[in-house]
């Protein structure tokens, strides 16, 4: 996306692509990554990991670049769908570990490690459980799934 362009992906939809787009003209990461999750939560669409988001190059953000990666491979495996190719890109991995604002105390940052879902600990970021399982998944499906994908995943 040209840097000039003020069309945002998907019409401003609340999509993984929005993330990106909404950073760079302010809005600050984590309101940006909540509103993004909120309407995950709501909708469970594939459409929110299909668009590929724009890279930000800064070093401060490249942390936001694995997130969205993570995001996109989480939900599409929610939804037993395939991870986009471009979540899976190698520059989308982190050299060294993000915990960011969200492990501040050490009492947080155990539990926020023990949380973290594989794709996001794979690309060394560890948020906790930042993306809820679809609306109807009991947790007894989920570790069904998870066990399941991951034998069957790239590692």
């Amino acid at each position: 996306m040209n840097e000039t362009e003020e069309t945002p992906p998907q019409i401003y939809r609340r999509v993984l692509a929005s993330i990106p787009w909404r950073i760079l003209r302010g809005t600050r990461p984590v309101i940006a990554i909540k509103e993004c999750c909120d309407d995950w939560n709501r909708y469970n669409d594939r459409k929110w990991y299909l668009e590929e988001p724009e890279w930000l190059d800064q070093e401060r953000w490249l942390w936001i670049n694995a997130w969205v990666a993570g995001a996109a491979e989480l939900s599409a495996y929610y939804l037993q769908d395939a991870t986009p190719e471009w979540a899976l890109e190698p520059r989308r991995f982190l050299k060294k570990p993000f915990a960011g604002e969200y492990l501040s105390f050490t009492n947080t940052r155990k539990l926020n490690l023990v949380e973290t879902p594989f794709p996001f600990r794979r690309r060394l970021i560890f948020a906790g459980a930042t993306i809820q399982r679809p609306v109807g998944m009991t947790l007894a499906e989920q570790t069904r799934r998870e066990r399941k994908f991951w034998k069957r995943s790239p590692r």
